[in-house]
């Protein structure tokens, strides 16, 4: 009897050490699954802040945008038209300050849009933002305007760097020395819609 009392001890001391590994075990695997859990939760934070931060950048940045004097056009895009005479760079820089960008022409429509409420604002070409980027016009977005594209005026010269909307061919754009002086065109970036 003592030996199976012993027994009996000896197997339930065994149950319970097992048991007791098992627990331990469990609670390491949570106590790592909680650490992964938190690691998750802070870089998910992180990850808001960094959002909430931008997004309040971006707001700000649009309320400046939207302080200009801005012209809804038909194609639903707002535009600034600058009619003081300046190179391209000084152009795309003055919009950057007002929160804006150089307006990009995405299609003929655009196109017709803009040359229309140029025309009756001055008799003249305004600079866009297309540009020449190693061999390539490229938009502001990096977006590339191709040579061959129907926004391009027949038989235009492309070998000039920037690029001008010109009112009388039913905004064709050409293509002109970027220190030359046009007026320009302003456009609500198309995150502040």
């Amino acid at each position: 009897m003592e030996r199976v009392e012993k027994y009996l001890n000896e197997m339930f001391n065994k149950l319970i050490e097992k048991q007791i590994d098992q627990v331990l075990e469990k609670d390491t695997e949570m106590e790592e699954k909680r650490r992964n859990d938190r690691g998750k939760l802070d870089a998910l934070a992180n990850i808001a802040e960094r959002h909430i931060q931008v997004t309040e950048s971006t707001l700000l940045e649009c309320n400046l945008a939207r302080s200009s004097n801005l012209t809804e056009l038909s194609n639903g895009k707002n535009y600034s038209f600058h009619q003081t005479r300046a190179n391209w760079t000084f152009a795309s820089e003055f919009c950057s300050k007002k929160g804006l960008n150089l307006a990009t022409i995405t299609d003929e429509n655009d196109a017709q849009v803009v040359a229309a409420e140029g025309r009756r604002i001055y008799n003249d070409g305004w600079w866009v933002s297309a540009r020449n980027v190693e061999r390539e016009f490229q938009w502001l977005d990096g977006s590339v305007l191709e040579l061959d594209s129907p926004l391009w005026r027949d038989g235009t010269d492309k070998t000039k760097d920037c690029v001008y909307i010109y009112n009388y061919s039913n905004g064709k754009l050409r293509s002109r020395a970027c220190n030359e002086n046009l007026p320009f065109i302003c456009e609500l970036p198309s995150e502040c819609y």
